[in-house]
Parts: C-alpha cells; sequence; structure tokens
C-alpha cells in the first residue's frame, strides 16, 4: 500500500506540472513594465521543459502553489520522472488578452498520455504483488515502466487548452490561475 500512496503522489505531482508546462511561438510585447504576459508564460514553461522548477516557480503568484511545485524537486525520483516528462511536452502560446492588471494568456498544451503510464504502473505493482516483490523493488520498476512509457515514440499524446491567468504586481505579470477545465482533464487522466 506504501507503494501505491507513492505512485499516486507521484503521479499527482506530474499532474501539477501538467498544468504549467510546454513549448511555443510567441510575439514579445515586453514594455517598460517588464515582459508582457505572454512572455512570462513563455518564461515558465520554457523553464519547467528545462527542469527549472525553482525559477519557474518564482513566476507564480500564490504561495501554495509555488511550494507545489517546489515539492517536486525534493524527491529526487519524481523530478527525474518530472524532468523526463516535461522535455516531452509542446506548448503553443495563444494571443494574451489584457485588462488592466488582470491578464488571460491560451495555451494549447500537448504531452505523453497519462493513461498508458498508468497501466504500466499498474501492470508492474500487480505483477509484484504476485511475484512477492518488495515495495522497494516494485517502486523500482514502477519507475522503469513510467520512464519506458514516457520515451516511447508510440506513446500517445494528449492535447489540452489551458487558460493561464495573470495579475500584475509590483514586481511585473506573476501567474495567478490556471483554468480548470485542464487541471480535471489532467486528473482525471491520473487517477486510475
Amino acid at each position: 500500500m506504501l507503494v501505491q500512496k507513492r505512485w499516486m503522489l507521484i503521479l499527482s505531482l506530474l499532474g501539477t506540472l501538467l498544468v504549467f508546462a510546454g513549448c511555443s511561438n510567441t510575439t514579445n510585447t515586453d514594455t517598460n513594465d517588464g515582459p508582457s504576459p505572454d512572455s512570462v508564460v513563455k518564461t515558465f514553461f520554457d523553464d519547467l521543459q528545462k527542469g527549472n522548477i525553482n525559477q519557474a516557480s518564482s513566476l507564480l503568484q500564490k504561495q501554495a502553489d509555488k511550494k507545489g511545485l517546489e515539492e517536486l524537486t525534493t524527491n529526487p525520483e519524481g523530478n527525474k520522472i518530472a524532468t523526463l516528462y516535461l522535455e516531452h511536452l509542446n506548448y503553443e502560446i495563444g494571443s494574451p488578452d489584457i485588462n488592466g492588471d488582470k491578464a488571460a494568456v491560451p495555451v494549447k498544451v500537448t504531452v505523453p498520455s497519462t493513461s498508458k503510464m498508468a497501466g504500466s504502473v499498474v501492470k508492474e505493482a500487480v505483477s509484484g504483488v504476485l511475484s512477492g516483490k518488495t515495495d522497494l523493488q516494485m517502486e523500482k520498476k514502477g519507475l522503469q515502466a513510467i520512464e519506458g512509457a514516457i520515451k516511447d515514440p508510440s506513446t500517445p499524446k494528449s492535447t489540452y487548452n489551458s487558460e493561464i491567468k495573470l495579475v500584475k504586481t509590483e514586481e511585473g505579470w506573476k501567474i495567478k490561475s490556471v483554468d480548470m477545465g485542464f487541471i480535471n482533464a489532467v486528473g482525471g487522466a491520473l487517477h486510475f
């Protein structure tokens, strides 16, 4: 049961990362007020793709969101999987809708399907239980299964349309929230 809880934590954290991930083309409309909303979103996604989780979290407004994202770096196995997953993520940023000190930036995110990863983990867990493997052995096999699914070019891709909301602070534009539809889509894929 401990292994299943760890897997759920790793997959949940991975889902949280998906909320914020990508690769895009965007027009730089920076002003004297600092980077534009779409530039902030691009920087955020670029940092995530490169595994710069702490830099990416600095662009978030809410402390709880920052902490949640930074927790990925505290678990070496989770950090390794999240970094690998984000390397395979693509994103496209749309035109920002700026209204005073608030902005919304549409983002289309394409990632390896979590359903194949979840299936791989379940297969390894069942196999491990039936063969009497230890929790540590099952965890290692499960991580290998996730890595294999992410690296496998035949793994289907999932595309999500999201909206990143930003707010202008004294420090410049900060990411305030992400469209809940995107979170629900990712969460649904992770809960097996």
